[in-house]
């Protein structure tokens, strides 16, 4: 995986088309990643898996409650299983255990 910061990407626009042929290059503005380069053949591996554009559920959203929801629907899911299955982490951690009394 190469990166580069933006400044570096523009002076050396080039070398960054070549690079994107064999791997995928991150480009990084104020030190957070901002984009990515990919060939075309990569771009269209991508297309022909027709992915749902999360950000068309995000701006569906009518709240910032379901805005998240619709961008973390997999982890919250996960969460709330593992709540049902086991209980709440803190049940219970303010009683003193029976042997103690």
């Amino acid at each position: 995986m190469m990166q580069i910061n933006a400044t570096d990407a523009k002076n050396r626009f080039g070398q960054m088309l070549d690079a994107c042929l064999t791997e995928p290059v991150f480009i990084a503005k104020s030190g957070r990643q901002h984009g990515v380069l990919l060939s075309m053949q990569q771009y269209q591996m991508l297309q022909s898996r027709q992915l749902p554009d999360p950000s068309l559920a995000l701006r569906q959203a009518a709240s910032p409650v379901q805005a998240f929801y619709a961008q973390c629907w997999a982890w919250v899911d996960e969460v709330n299983g593992l709540v049902e299955q086991h209980g709440v982490w803190s049940d219970g951690l303010m009683q003193a255990p029976s042997d103690t009394i």
